[in-house]
């Protein structure tokens, strides 16, 4: 990263904090977006997530219409957060917003880039729009521009994509086609499946081997294998292009026998929602959603426990997930390595583990993820107990930031950046919101003090006020290991998918299809 552009990063980061802590983004945003000061295309990715998070689907159609009017290239690079927007508007796009959007991807296609800058930014637009043929056409012309690192990141995402593809983007001609102009779905739902193809696969962290980046890989293979296994005899696969990595516009949602999508959450419908989980390698695949929308997490433990499950056989998989998960410090995000108990550590303490204060789940939460940093300092100074910090990989808040350091001026207070599975392992309980780790706590067989609807809410201690935390904080929740262990052994056995077990999807798609219609024929 250049000077210029670390100088500009911090003054965004800067900016978002002042905001964030003064009139907030949300009413910041509000007030960009009705502005007459700046040009409309200003900021627009960010207005677009904006749009999409708070379903202002009307004022988004209205105020994207007039921003692609005049179609140009400075617009066309905006065409993914244009139609993250335009996609989820139930009532269908008019015919003058389809002919200006394909306008726009036509600006891509045949432009003829005069520097690097351009070259990377139309060839990265098109793979974001799905369109990979056209972006492989793109880079093998005009390859001779781009940086030697460009060129090998542009390769390998490539070479990934036309693997994972086996060559054929047709299903992807076919997916804009029906995402832009809706006009694929009929009454005849008895055997049709819409199958949303994920946004993970325009990421370009896909191709990498890091495991910082694999969930995203993991993913795409996974969405891959989850294709193939569908019965394709006796099912019409109605492909589709996810452009919002939060929803998709499930107004036509009757008309199939299945929709297939990824990190969505809502009435079941006829959905089946896809969401990477806690657990490395792992999807759940869940009518309602994930986290504390999963069906999961509005049900008594002993629902979700496999009735007369084998003993032996709980504790023996319980055994498989640590030498897994536990021993080889497996986790969503790359973790420090682990030696042994980190000097920093304090000898008995309780474990903080943050979240990203705006992630969606954070609509889940009784008390809110800022909020839960300061009741849970204040505790435990109150009562002179230990507690360890761990902020998020990919938080950016300048609100905790500023809290963190305020903190951890306390002696009671420590902030960490150890491995998760290292501070857990040595901690007596885990507080969060709804946080994945707290999935990641179960397997060292830690209580749980969540502030929020989680998936593993059945086995946690829900808080819903300052008192209450207080509370569980002070007197630590009890548990039950064989509870833990069981509630784990029936998570993995049918709420689980490994990314690479198409066995499993096969075995899926007969039962789910057998459930919904009992008179189709799969065998």
């Amino acid at each position: 990263m250049n000077i210029s552009q670390k100088l500009k990063d911090n003054l965004i980061y800067f900016i978002v904090g002042i905001l964030e802590s003064s009139i907030g983004v949300k009413r910041a945003l509000s007030i960009l977006i009705k502005t007459p000061l700046l040009p409309k295309h200003f900021f627009l990715g960010a207005k677009c997530r904006h749009f999409v998070r708070y379903k202002m689907h009307e004022e988004s159609a209205r105020y994207l219409g007039e921003v692609i009017s005049t179609p140009h290239l400075n617009i066309a690079f905006r065409l993914p957060s244009i139609l993250s927007c335009f996609t989820l508007n139930k009532n269908g796009l008019s015919p003058t917003t389809r002919e200006q959007i394909n306008k726009l991807k036509q600006l891509l296609i045949s432009c003829k880039p005069l520097n690097e800058q351009q070259c990377y930014k139309v060839i990265y637009t098109l793979i974001k729009c799905y369109d990979f043929h056209n972006a492989t056409s793109m880079f093998r012309k005009h390859k001779h521009l781009l940086t030697k690192r460009n060129i090998s990141l542009f390769e390998n995402y490539l070479t990934f994509i036309d693997s994972l593809f086996e060559g054929d983007f047709t299903l992807l001609s076919e997916g804009w086609d029906n995402t832009i102009n809706k006009n694929n779905a009929n009454n005849n739902k008895l055997n049709k499946i819409a199958f949303y193809f994920p946004p993970t696969i325009t990421k370009l962290e896909i191709a990498s081997t890091n495991k910082n980046n694999s969930f995203y890989r993991h993913n795409s293979i996974f969405f891959h294998n989850l294709f193939k296994s569908i019965p394709f005899k006796h099912t019409s696969i109605i492909p589709m292009l996810q452009f919002s990595w939060r929803s998709i516009d499930e107004s036509k949602n009757h008309l199939y026998h299945s929709v297939v999508s990824y990190h969505t959450h809502g009435p079941a419908n006829n959905n089946l929602r896809i969401k990477e989980s806690a657990f490395f390698v792992y999807l759940t695949i869940d009518p309602n959603g994930f986290s504390g929308w999963h069906s999961n997490s509005n049900k008594k433990i002993e629902e979700l426990l496999i009735a007369n499950a084998d003993r032996n056989a709980v504790n023996q998989h319980f055994e498989q997930l640590n030498s897994t998960f536990v021993s080889e410090n497996q986790s969503k995000y790359q973790q420090p390595s682990i030696s042994s108990k980190s000097s920093n550590l304090p000898e008995s303490y309780h474990f903080l583990c943050l979240q990203v204060t705006n992630d969606i789940v954070a609509e889940l939460s009784y008390i809110p993820c800022v909020e839960l940093l300061k009741q849970c300092c204040e505790i435990c100074v109150k009562h002179k107990q230990n507690l360890v910090i761990k902020r998020h990989p990919k938080c950016n808040s300048y609100n905790i930031s500023s809290l963190l350091r305020k903190y951890s001026r306390n002696s009671y207070i420590t902030v960490s950046i150890d491995s998760i599975h290292n501070i857990i392992k040595y901690s007596k309980s885990l507080i969060t919101v709804n946080s994945g780790v707290g999935m990641e706590a179960l397997l060292h067989l830690k209580p749980i003090i969540c502030s929020g609807k989680a998936e593993y809410s059945p086995i946690a201690k829900e808080v819903k006020s300052q008192q209450e935390l207080e509370e569980a904080i002070i007197s630590t929740p009890k548990i039950s290991e064989i509870q833990i262990k069981s509630f784990l052994y029936s998570y993995f056995q049918n709420d689980l998918y490994r990314y690479d077990d198409r066995t499993k999807l096969v075995n899926f798609w007969k039962t789910h299809i057998n459930n919904s219609n009992k008179n189709m024929d799969i065998s």
